[in-house]
């Protein structure tokens, strides 16, 4: 097991997350009244946020993003956008699909234009972050990280 899979509880995710997912639970703060003919299958379980988070620390590096306040943060985000991926591919079914997002979308007489820099839009890695908001924030907090890191190591050159 990971550093960060160590650091991160379920509980983390919900405090972090409270509005943002439909959470299957019968008592404590997370507790929410299930509509007549819901099913568990309608809520996020626990273990769907456990698998997110073995999901997010495939892809998280903890030496460049660290485990400290800011490490944890991204690493939830990280996990939220898996977690949100993984119930859009799932609501589409056995053979569902998840677009990449549009850079325009014009509906009646309202367009929305949004541009998608060439690093990330061209990145096959981290292209695939922009197709949620969670992945959106998770690189708004790491690409920051990602640029310009320069490590020093001690030794002598030669001539």
């Amino acid at each position: 097991m990971s550093e960060m899979l160590d650091l991160v509880t379920v509980e983390d995710f919900k405090c972090q997350f409270p509005r943002n997912f439909p959470y299957f639970t019968q008592k404590g703060p997370f507790a929410k009244p299930k509509p007549n003919g819901a099913s568990a299958e309608d809520y996020v379980l626990d273990c769907d946020i456990e698998r997110a988070f073995k999901e997010a620390d495939a892809c998280y590096n903890i030496d460049l993003l660290g485990k400290d306040d800011t490490g944890k943060l991204i690493f939830l985000y990280l996990a939220a956008f898996y977690l949100a991926y993984d119930l859009s591919v799932a609501a589409g079914g056995a053979f569902g699909q998840v677009n990449f997002p549009a850079t325009s979308v014009k509906v009646g007489s309202v367009a929305e234009t949004y541009y998608i820099p060439d690093s990330i839009a061209n990145n096959p890695a981290l292209s695939l972050y922009m197709t949620n908001g969670f992945g959106k924030k998770y690189l708004s907090l790491v690409y920051p990280k990602l640029v310009g890191n320069v490590g020093v190591v001690a030794g002598w050159s030669l001539p």
